[in-house]
């Protein structure tokens, strides 16, 4: 059955909040961050496992993003960059192509929820493109699929799933015409 996305929540007005590591050692046990989400949103987030926010960046960030990402296209494409093949669909490591994927994956929000979430001591781990052009299959979709690859059966006696939190931007907006998001509430747990 397919899940319907709740209505889209707006980031509310930032606020500092401080967490206190538990370690004798430190100089300073106070980790302290900014969060764009309300506790209503963090909330729906814990229960759900997911959240739709609308408009986190506007044209201009958005035409910066597809431009960098089109670059990188007409140069795998040409077979400049040894990591890709001309076709593939999934671009990995965006970071190393462009200082501009930087600023996506350190967006204030975005560590703000981590943060939030998984506590003051967060790891951002890699950035990846799904490119849907014709040439590489267009909106073909993906079945259903988990983001937790560690996780395995049998699982070890003391296995303990890796805490992560994906966030995907779609540069095209999300709509039944460009292909559709399907997810489960509650199945991050």
């Amino acid at each position: 059955m397919e899940a319907q996305l709740p209505a889209q929540v707006s980031p509310q007005t930032a606020t500092e909040k401080t967490y206190r590591i538990l370690d004798n050692f430190l100089a300073d046990p106070s980790r302290s961050y900014t969060c764009s989400l309300d506790d209503e949103q963090l909330n729906q987030l814990d229960k759900d496992g997911y959240i739709a926010l609308p408009s986190i960046y506007g044209p201009a960030e958005i035409a910066a993003f597809t431009n960098a990402l089109e670059l990188l296209r007409q140069e795998i494409d040409a077979g400049s960059k040894q990591e890709y093949n001309p076709g593939d669909e999934f671009y990995r490591d965006l970071m190393v192509h462009s200082p501009l994927f930087e600023t996506f994956m350190e967006h204030e929000l975005f560590i703000g929820v981590a943060r939030a979430m998984l506590g003051p001591l967060v790891r951002l781990r890699g950035m990846t493109c799904r490119d849907n052009r014709s040439e590489t299959g267009g909106n073909g979709g993906f079945g259903w699929h988990i983001h937790q690859r560690s996780v395995c059966t049998p699982q070890p006696r003391w296995f303990s799933p890796p805490q992560g939190l994906d966030c995907l931007l779609y540069l095209d907006g999300l709509s039944e015409e460009n292909g559709r998001l399907a997810v489960v509430p509650g199945s991050h747990n």
